[in-house]
């Protein structure tokens, strides 16, 4: 009777070691993913920055080359406005 609980426990007990090392394993496994994961994830993030920096950059760019066409719309506009203006008093001169 002694022995077939010390079989027993001597089976539970290699069982459990193996239990144990094939958890460790799975945890370190999973461990080495999530830093690869975290890693990528930094990269992803320092692209991002980098790439909205960019598109923050170019829309400024476009915005005040925009800016300065709507100035430059608004001048010619009052020029033609005012030629406009001086035909009329030309025209009225001659008849």
């Amino acid at each position: 009777m002694e022995e077939k609980i010390y079989n027993l426990i001597t089976k539970m007990y290699l069982e459990f070691t193996e239990f144990r090392k094939d958890i460790t394993a799975r945890v370190e496994q999973n461990t080495s993913e999530i830093k690869k994961l975290g890693n990528r994830v930094a990269s992803l993030k320092n692209e991002f920055s980098t790439k909205t920096g960019v598109l923050s950059d170019g829309y400024k760019q476009l915005d005040s080359k925009f800016d300065r066409l709507e100035a430059k719309l608004d001048s010619v506009t009052n020029t033609v406005e005012k030629q406009a203006v001086e035909i009329r008093v030309i025209q009225g001169s001659k008849i």
